[in-house]
């Protein structure tokens, strides 16, 4: 099932998946490991635009239309970084928000930072986890030119501990907020892709507000 909306004044195309288990216009999430029952989909892509220019602002859009009025909370991240890290000293003194900092991401705009170290066979993978002001600017456009493996979530019932990572599992992350009626967005494509598109998975009460938006 598909919903497919044109805002003339923005160019934004909606595209509505009632089940993300099943096959959909918006992607093929087993290939990005997601899978959760009961669990809905909703993407908004900005054609034209690239990542780098639009990813910020169009998620940012899409979160200011599921928050509640006067809400004052932030949006919760979850990065994975994509390539496995050596075990060594500079590795486990930087850990997951260090690296990235000397990257170019702007950490000291993220609240709470926490970091998990996963032992592999080949190297070390590297998570962190945070909270990030809706109102801060740049830090998510430099999150998301930085890492493919950035995940979003918004909570609108009070949901106040953003550390839900509990036993190493990106899925169990995601199933934790799915269970505190959270929402979480992910960028869909590449960096060079030229058109920007992020979806928003979660209950399809929580998601609603985004199939309703009106030419302004």
């Amino acid at each position: 099932m598909m919903k497919k909306v044109i805002i003339m004044t923005t160019n934004i195309v909606i595209r509505y998946a009632e089940s993300i288990d099943r096959i959909n216009s918006i992607a093929n999430f087993d290939k990005y490991s997601i899978r959760g029952s009961d669990i809905s989909a909703i993407s908004w892509e900005l054609p034209g635009n690239s990542r780098s220019k639009a990813g910020e602002h169009l998620l940012k859009m899409m979160a200011e239309k599921i928050v509640p009025e006067n809400y004052s909370g932030g949006l919760h991240v979850m990065v994975q970084l994509s390539s496995v890290q050596p075990d060594n000293a500079i590795v486990n003194y930087k850990k997951t928000w260090g690296l990235l900092k000397s990257s170019g991401v702007e950490t000291d705009k993220i609240e709470g930072k926490s970091d998990i170290l996963i032992k592999g066979k080949d190297g070390l993978i590297l998570l962190g986890e945070g909270e990030i002001s809706l109102s801060s600017q740049g830090v998510i456009k430099s999150l998301y030119n930085s890492e493919i493996n950035v995940y979003f979530a918004l909570f609108t019932n009070g949901q106040e501990n953003s550390h839900l990572l509990t036993n190493d599992s990106l899925s169990e992350w995601m199933s934790s907020v799915w269970k505190n009626d959270g929402v979480i967005f992910i960028l869909l494509g590449h960096f060079d892709e030229k058109d920007c598109e992020i979806v928003a998975l979660g209950k399809i009460e929580k998601l609603k507000p985004l199939l309703e938006c009106n030419s302004q």
